[in-house]
């Protein structure tokens, strides 16, 4: 892993994705991985190719394209809450695990929680 010169952790992320001004500093990751998943859903069904390019399987897929969007993470991911005001990434749990605790990540910087 790298580190940017603040020490934030830099991640292979799958997508990055900006979330709306009205969910940040909502302090509910519930939210914000709601409106992560809504727009890449979206993103999926608008362009078939997509999921290959960036690496989902069939399970994740059918995850994150149903009607109603969790509020969860897709299955083996993580959206981690990047530094930068209402950026979430997607990237995989493992990889995030090994860091939880142990990175100031957006949710505390931008997110209104933890």
């Amino acid at each position: 892993m790298t580190y940017d010169r603040n020490g934030f952790p830099i991640f292979d992320a799958k997508v990055d994705l900006y979330l709306p001004p009205s969910a940040i500093n909502s302090g509910s990751d519930a939210a914000h991985f709601r409106e992560a998943n809504r727009m890449l859903g979206d993103a999926l069904r608008a362009d078939p190719g997509l999921a290959r390019r960036i690496g989902l399987n069939d399970e994740q897929v059918a995850y994150l394209t149903r009607a109603n969007p969790s509020d969860r993470s897709p299955p083996d991911l993580t959206w981690h809450h990047h530094q930068d005001t209402g950026r979430i990434q997607l990237v995989p749990s493992d990889l995030h695990d090994h860091f939880s605790g142990g990175h100031t990540g957006g949710m505390r910087i931008w997110g209104g929680g933890r």
